[in-house]
């Protein structure tokens, strides 16, 4: 499963700060549900960003659990992720 977040950075461009607060708030929140999220810079997906007429950087996060199940759990973490990034 995958969750995509944006994130524009203060020059617009990527910011390894930034990658690193959201890996660690994403995996704080979800180290209680034992789920362990890995994020890949992807900016390849800015195209796609643009045509969903939202500016900044993609965030690629992947439940590097196989067999994951809880998508509601997961959609509520994404919410929370994008809430505080705005």
């Amino acid at each position: 499963m995958e969750i995509l977040v944006i994130k524009k950075s203060s020059r617009g461009l990527f910011n390894n700060r930034d990658l690193h607060l959201l890996h660690f708030y994403a995996f704080a929140r979800a180290k209680r549900m034992l789920i362990q999220l890995r994020i890949i810079a992807v900016n390849l997906m800015l195209q796609r960003a643009k045509e969903r007429r939202r500016r900044g950087i993609c965030f690629c996060l992947k439940a590097s659990h196989g067999s994951f199940h809880q998508n509601r759990t997961m959609n509520q973490l994404c919410k929370r992720i994008l809430s505080h990034l705005e």
